[in-house]
């Protein structure tokens, strides 16, 4: 495998709007404050005052009062299990 071994969905809420992201990630686990700075870093230009987005060393709870000051809330992390006989998710598979 590459070194991004791991699949991941966001799910979030953008000003209102439901949305969903699938990113790689290189370990086992997506915390819920990283998956944020990836959201922030994705919505950068949307952002009202990009320049007081956190910097990477942050607190966690810095992070997500600032994507939550910026209309990103109910971020959800999902881990996507793939079948490695197959490039195809396991929940989009039929039964």
């Amino acid at each position: 495998m590459t070194t991004r071994d791991h699949k991941f969905e966001i799910n979030y809420i953008f000003r209102n709007d439901p949305m969903a992201e699938v990113v790689d990630a290189t370990e086992e686990t997506l915390p819920q404050h990283e998956a944020v700075r990836l959201l922030l870093e994705k919505h950068h230009g949307e952002i009202a005052d990009p320049s007081g987005v956190p910097s990477r060393d942050a607190k966690p709870e810095d992070i997500l009062h600032f994507a939550q000051a910026n209309q990103i809330t109910d971020v959800r992390v999902t881990k996507v299990h793939i079948d490695p006989r197959s490039d195809t998710p396991g929940h989009y598979k039929q039964p």
